[in-house]
């Protein structure tokens, strides 16, 4: 097995693959290796990871983005108010995910919410750094969630519409402009 660069435990929203599957929300154990991100069942009582759930292949993976939180979510995925992040219980942190993300692969959008802001930014860099090469990757992608067969942010109803807002960084890493030329890299002295 690939060694595992970022281990997680995470709300997952159902993908609703066909036009009859339920919208549910449902706690995963994710793994992250060079080659793929998977899912798992995960047994608390035990502390240990239950059977497969899911996985995506990394190569098929084409964006990877925060996602505008919902409006009037459920208190699992609200986030703390101002002065309630220092007074959570430890226990309180596997109950609550209110920071999510999204990987955007072929059979569209996997809604993953994270329990900290911390934990959100990591992961996504994570993946950014995973993904960096893959031929496929989008410029646009949708910053709010796809609900009722439709994106919230520009109403597109085909899942696999592209984004409609431009990513600011591709990949994570920020634009550099202009190509340098091979002279760039000379020491001031050397150049003519």
């Amino acid at each position: 097995m690939a060694s595992v660069i970022l281990e997680s435990i995470f709300l997952k929203r159902s993908q609703q693959k066909k036009k009859t599957s339920p919208l549910n929300f449902k706690k995963r154990l994710f793994l992250l290796t060079e080659s793929k991100l998977s899912y798992y069942e995960y047994d608390f009582e035990r502390g240990r990871r239950g059977s497969k759930k899911g996985s995506v292949d990394i190569e098929k993976i084409t964006c990877v983005e925060t996602v505008v939180p919902e409006n009037n979510p459920p208190p699992e995925r609200q986030a703390p108010k101002k002065g309630e992040e220092n007074n959570m219980e430890q226990i309180s942190i596997i109950e609550r995910f209110p920071y999510p993300f999204q990987v955007v692969y072929d059979e569209g959008p996997l809604y993953v919410f994270s329990p900290t802001e911390e934990l959100r930014k990591r992961w996504i860099h994570q993946l950014k750094s995973v993904i960096r090469y893959n031929s496929d990757l989008v410029q646009k992608y949708h910053p709010c969630f796809w609900i009722d067969g439709q994106y919230l942010c520009c109403s597109q109803t085909a899942k696999n519409a592209m984004g409609c807002k431009i990513l600011e960084s591709r990949n994570g890493s920020k634009t550099l402009g202009t190509i340098p030329s091979p002279g760039d890299y000379l020491l001031p002295a050397h150049r003519s």
